[in-house]
């Protein structure tokens, strides 16, 4: 998840690195996904570095979901998300969102409590 700090405003962009950390996957397999599927198309700078948004993150945790707990082969995930399923786009959603609020109030309160 983005860093926050007291004062800190909230990342707009993260490093394959950094998504690949919060969602527990290689490098490597984001950079699979992101060209078999064409569903993720992060920006890229002059040097073609991939600077991931929240959405595309979104997007990528949806994708894992279906590939890793739920058993879909990576053809059947991306058509899954292309046709925007409403339920499970909006299950997904409302869950990132609460991971999200999770993880800012979890770094809140270590940074009081240190």
């Amino acid at each position: 998840m983005p860093s926050y700090i007291a004062g800190e405003k909230e990342k707009l962009y993260w490093s394959i690195h950094e998504v690949a950390e919060q969602l527990g996957e290689n490098a490597s397999t984001l950079r699979f996904w992101e060209k078999e599927t064409k569903i993720v198309n992060p920006r890229r700078n002059n040097r073609a570095v991939r600077y991931y948004t929240m959405e595309d993150i979104g997007k990528l945790k949806m994708l894992q979901d279906l590939i890793r707990r739920q058993g879909f082969t990576i053809t059947g995930a991306a058509e899954k998300i292309k046709n925007k399923n409403t339920i499970f786009d909006r299950n997904s959603q409302v869950v990132s969102r609460l991971q999200q609020v999770r993880d800012k109030l979890l770094k809140l309160r270590k940074a009081f409590t240190s």
